[in-house]
């Protein structure tokens, strides 16, 4: 038999072991609690970022596509300002009387006659064109197509009603596209040197503060390339400015005088002021005009 003082002692014992174990229980079982709780909480904070971060993203691709609309409008006014500069220009242009001559040249209407370098002539085109080197299928592509543009300006020509220029020109520029394309680069060159006509772009003016201007451009210059491309007046360059992103830096070679030089320019309006041909510049052969 146990003294009732280790009697006591075991009892005590047992009991301090058993508390024990209950608390470590308690404990044990607050602590999965807590650990659950904090889980999910964690799971909550993760989905409002989740959902933080979504709704910038969306944010962010409508700031860009305001700032590339922003782009897009500054771009289109700066395109309105340099065509409004050269409005002023051509409007300042005609001051000298040198456009007051074209515009006579075209209203000037023959009496019941074509103009002579309108009247499509089979013999004369043939010999011309093989002076020029040009095969005789070359020849014939040539002819037809100069007859037919030459058939409608004379029409235009003889309709007194209006003074049809912007069609004249339209046809000029319609027919010059043609032959090109039939031609290729080489041949519709060897064709313009051949009517005595330049095969650049002529610039007459060049306006103030304007990209032209800035990359060092000058009148007199003749722009051969933008690009890379081959440009052979001045609808041919404004197509060729048109392609690609505006601003983006382009290579342009220029003659001036007698040396060939490349430039750098932003794609865009240039800025010049470089006439169209007219009938009796492209028709009459060997007749040189700026």
């Amino acid at each position: 038999m146990l003294k009732p003082f280790y009697k006591f002692a075991a009892i005590f014992a047992v009991g301090v072991i058993a508390g024990g174990l209950l608390v470590f229980l308690v404990v044990v079982r607050d602590d999965r609690g807590w650990f659950w709780q904090r889980h999910a909480d964690l799971q909550a904070q993760h989905q409002q970022l989740r959902i933080r971060l979504e709704t910038l993203a969306v944010q962010y691709k409508d700031l860009t596509r305001q700032l590339e609309s922003a782009n897009i409008i500054a771009s289109i006014e700066e395109s309105k300002r340099e065509a409004e500069k050269l409005i002023e220009i051509n409007d300042a242009d005609k001051d000298n009387g040198d456009d007051e001559l074209l515009i006579a040249e075209l209203l000037d209407k023959a009496s019941g006659t074509k103009r002579p370098y309108l009247i499509a002539d089979y013999d004369k085109a043939m010999l011309r064109l093989a002076e020029a080197g040009f095969s005789a299928f070359d020849a014939e592509v040539i002819f037809e197509l100069e007859s037919a543009a030459k058939e409608k300006i004379a029409a235009l020509f003889e309709d007194r009603d209006s003074s049809n220029r912007r069609e004249i020109i339209g046809t000029i520029r319609e027919v010059s596209a043609q032959i090109h394309k039939a031609l290729g680069d080489y041949g519709y060159e060897n064709y313009l040197k051949a009517n005595g006509q330049s095969p650049s772009v002529y610039i007459a003016k060049v306006a103030n503060g304007t990209s032209g201007e800035q990359a060092g451009l000058k009148a007199g210059d003749r722009i051969l390339r933008y690009g890379g491309e081959r440009v052979f007046d001045i609808y041919e360059l404004n197509a060729a400015t048109s392609k690609g992103m505006l601003g983006q830096m382009v290579e342009i070679q220029v003659q001036r005088g007698e040396q060939i030089n490349n430039m750098l320019i932003p794609r865009g309006v240039i800025g010049i002021n470089s006439r169209p041909r007219m009938p009796a510049q492209f028709f009459s052969m060997g007749r040189q005009r700026q």
